[in-house]
């Protein structure tokens, strides 16, 4: 037995030398190792992080005098840019340097892409049961989704999704938080934020807290406050204040009483304890029973391929600012020519006009560029003519340099140039099929967003619902307007539809949903909203009754014919 035992440990232990062989030799094949990397090539480091979201800033601004600024310092000396030899680094102070601002009306026109026509919210309400026995509630869901629309006005909604989808643009990512403050509203306040005022925190890729950060300037010496949103380890939501100030290079807290501006908070909700929160000894508000976080965080995709460690989003200018830079230095170029490749008119000394009090030649417009002046020789025979000569026109080549460079910078930020409201780059047809054409890349990117966006919009309209509710049980909030409005939000559902971007005519939607009705794949009351989205309920109900009429369903006035569509409207 033991001669067998030995035998097989034998061939096991000659087996196991054999595969750690292997491997030693899998190992000695190249291989990534960032020991070695160069110094200067090291990616994923805050200094890198800073200085590129600086950069998409500074491009979505649009302010040429800034970018000269960013990229050859106030002085022509920036050492950020030497090497990368760009228009608005190299370029002379005697040319005229112009920007096209094309970053920015990128940065704006995903407002319109993403929330041109608004979102839709609908509350679903369950009555009380677990699983399958889960039932709506009618009653309540009617009254719910009445004050959702109230509160997503009293939110500012539409305001606050516009200049997140403007921000995140530029910056990859974008930051919300919900706060009550009973001296400014007595419903909750939404409040955004871009990547260069807010950090998240996670852990394994589960975000755990959003720090939103405030500087302030007291006595000749900076601050920074972190305003820390995170949740109890009873899972209620809570506010945190931290104060730091620096020595040198080193960072310490302090007091939140050290200056003026932090000193405040401790009222900073108003109405003293009416507000039904205060900072505890660790400077902390907890909202005892909400449970999850107030604050939300969003990428504008995904993934950053420049910093993939990160745990932020990817700007619409990643990849894009070198195609940026050469835009802008062929439409400085088109302009520049204009101005200088003028016709030349050479004139004889003989023939410039004279000051009248000094006899003096009259000096020419510097601005024009247009004159040479010439002087001429008495003993030779020269006519004393202006003489005349025309410079070749270079627009055309210079529209062509524009329009190659402009397509490139759009198809880098992945939005089409129709988009931009760029309609001469090719033929215009107005059909809504040619316009989907037009706009398959921007709309391809619409849809990539609006996966993201849909289920943070969610997650914080039920989030501030809750709080709303939580703000009625535990302030003197006045909410007289919604005042048979007393739910807790534990049993509902919030789903988010986005509007279309590109709308159909009414006569594209008669066409699309005739063919469905006609092909028995729409009812008829489905084909009036799809075709009439503005009616009201019984605009709709009483134009179906109508067709039903007219389609000999009733002999009797189509006023009186029953309400076939299973909703009753005094419920």
């Amino acid at each position: 037995m033991n001669l067998i035992r030995g035998i097989k440990n034998y061939f096991d232990n000659k087996r196991l030398n054999k595969l750690e062989r292997d491997i030693l030799a899998l190992r000695d094949k190249l291989q990534f190792d960032p020991r070695y990397m160069p110094g200067e090539l090291k990616l994923d480091t805050t200094e890198a992080f800073t200085r590129r979201i600086t950069e998409y800033k500074v491009w979505s601004m649009g302010n040429g005098t800034i970018l000269r600024r960013f990229y050859a310092g106030a002085k022509g000396d920036s050492t950020y840019s030497n090497c990368r030899n760009y228009f608005w680094h190299k370029a002379p102070a005697s040319t005229r340097m112009l920007h096209s601002g094309i970053p920015g009306l990128i940065c704006a026109r995903m407002a319109d892409i993403l929330f041109k026509n608004g979102v839709d919210v609908i509350v679903t309400v369950y009555k009380d049961g677990k699983g399958d026995s889960l039932k709506e509630d009618k009653v309540a869901e009617r009254l719910a989704n009445e004050f959702v629309g109230e509160l997503m006005k009293k939110l500012n909604l539409q305001t606050n999704l516009q200049s997140a989808a403007t921000n995140e643009s530029w910056g990859g990512h974008c930051f919300f938080k919900l706060s009550h403050d009973l001296s400014v509203s007595d419903y909750p306040i939404l409040e955004t934020y871009d990547i260069t005022q807010a950090e998240v925190v996670k852990a394994r890729g589960i975000t755990k807290a959003i720090v939103f950060k405030y500087w302030y300037e007291h006595a000749g010496r900076k601050y920074r406050l972190d305003e820390i949103y995170s949740t109890t380890d009873e899972g209620d939501a809570c506010v945190t204040y931290r104060l730091f100030t620096w020595k040198g290079d080193k960072e310490y807290e302090v007091d939140l009483l050290t200056i003026p501006q932090t000193a405040e908070l401790f009222n900073v909700n108003g109405r003293g304890a009416e507000t039904g929160t205060k900072l505890n000894d660790k400077n902390t508000i907890v909202y005892k029973g909400l449970k999850g976080m107030l604050a939300f965080e969003k990428p504008n995709k995904t993934p950053s391929l420049e910093f993939p460690q990160s745990n932020y989003g990817a700007s619409d200018f990643e990849g894009a600012v070198d195609s940026f830079d050469a835009l802008d230095e062929v439409f400085s170029g088109n302009v520049e020519e204009i101005r200088t490749n003028k016709t030349k008119r050479y004139v004889p000394e003989t023939l410039i006009p004279k000051d009248s009090d000094t006899g003096e030649a009259l000096e020419f417009d510097d601005f024009s560029d247009c004159y040479v002046r010439i002087t001429g020789d008495a003993d030779q025979d020269a006519k004393n003519e202006i003489k005349v000569t025309q410079v070749p026109d270079k627009t055309t080549s210079f529209m062509e340099k524009w329009k190659a460079a402009l397509s490139n910078v759009c198809n880098k930020a992945k939005i089409s140039p129709f988009a931009l409201g760029i309609t001469w780059l090719e033929a215009v047809n107005p059909s809504a099929e040619s316009q989907r054409e037009r706009n398959k890349t921007t709309l391809d990117m619409r849809d990539g967003k609006l996966k993201l966006w849909k289920p943070m919009l969610e997650e914080m309209l039920l989030r501030a619902l809750q709080l709303n509710a939580w703000m009625r049980q535990n302030t003197n909030s006045e909410q007289d307007a919604f005042a048979d409005i007393d739910f807790t939000w534990e049993n509902t559902a919030v789903q988010v539809n986005f509007g279309e971007y590109l709308e159909e005519s009414v006569s594209e939607k008669i066409a699309t949903w005739g063919g469905a009705k006609s092909q028995r794949v729409a009812s008829t009351g489905e084909c009036i909203k799809r075709i009439h989205p503005e009616w009201t309920e019984k605009q709709v109900t009483d134009e179906v009754n109508l067709i039903r009429f007219e389609d000999g369903m009733s002999v009797d006035n189509p006023s009186s014919l029953p309400d076939l569509t299973g909703e009753n409207e005094e419920e």
